[in-house]
């Protein structure tokens, strides 16, 4: 991070008076601004306008001759910066850089690793039709919903009843039973439409909740599903499952990235 560094030379009038003067004018905003809204979002608006930034910059990370279109860079950049938004990165922008890269600006005290882990998953989520087919949580399938630049695994391929464009809202919430978390979702009319003609049918089948190509889990059908809301368990924590639903309640990223 550079960083300037000013000298006074000698005989040049020096203004430390008013400087002290406005730093005490700043710690009585930050302090009426903390008894006002708390000192969990002065820490948000110290994060976001006040602390250094450093740069951190992702990278599409998919197979050797595949070339980024730039439309896709430019839809990355915007769904990152929207699931940094979500997850209270206040004043977190992306944008895409001559060399295609994508950068954005973060607080100096946000670990980058962490910060990429939070928002960086492709984000696909599919309901997949299973049929009889109790397929395990953790194995990887191969569905016939094809991404530009997400690779497939070989063998049987499985059908997508539904991906994210079906779901209008996901909160994430503690389970009735034990300490594990879950996310609850609200579908759209034309998803409530899918899932109720879909779950009529398939009443005792396995409908899988995968994403990016991954086995969540693989609930049985019981009943029809009427009311366009379901829930995805996964013995998550309250922080996994409070980042999976910020992902499900944005756009999946046209393709895989990586930090630099």
């Amino acid at each position: 991070m550079n960083q300037s560094i000013g000298f006074i030379e000698e005989g040049e009038p020096q203004s430390s008076g008013s400087g002290k003067y406005i730093m005490w004018i700043l710690a009585a905003l930050m302090v009426s601004y903390a008894l006002l809204f708390g000192f969990t979002q002065i820490q948000k608006f110290a994060n976001a306008y006040l602390l250094p930034k450093t740069t951190v910059v992702f990278i599409s990370d998919v197979p050797d001759g595949v070339t980024v279109e730039q439309a896709d860079l430019e839809k990355a950049a915007q769904v990152l910066s929207e699931r940094s938004e979500r997850l209270g990165y206040s004043n977190v922008t992306f944008e895409v850089s001559t060399a295609g890269e994508i950068v954005g600006m973060i607080p100096v005290t946000v670990d980058a690793v962490k910060f990429a882990e939070q928002v960086g998953d492709v984000g696909i989520l599919e309901f997949v039709d299973f049929g009889d087919s109790p397929v395990l949580a953790g194995d990887i399938v191969r569905t016939d919903l094809d991404s530009k630049y997400l690779p497939q695994v070989d063998g049987q391929e499985w059908h997508t009843v539904m991906s994210n464009e079906g779901i209008l809202a996901a909160e994430a919430h503690r389970a009735q039973i034990g300490n594990e978390f879950q996310i609850g979702f609200a579908l759209t009319t034309e998803g409530t439409q899918i899932f109720l003609d879909y779950t009529s049918k398939n009443v005792g089948k396995f409908l899988g909740i995968v994403l990016d190509k991954v086995v969540i889990s693989v609930p049985r059908i019981n009943q029809p599903i009427t009311d366009g809301q379901g829930l995805i368990s996964g013995a998550f924590t309250e922080k996994e499952a409070q980042e999976l639903a910020v992902i499900l309640q944005t756009k999946p990223l046209p393709f895989p990235v990586r930090l630099r």
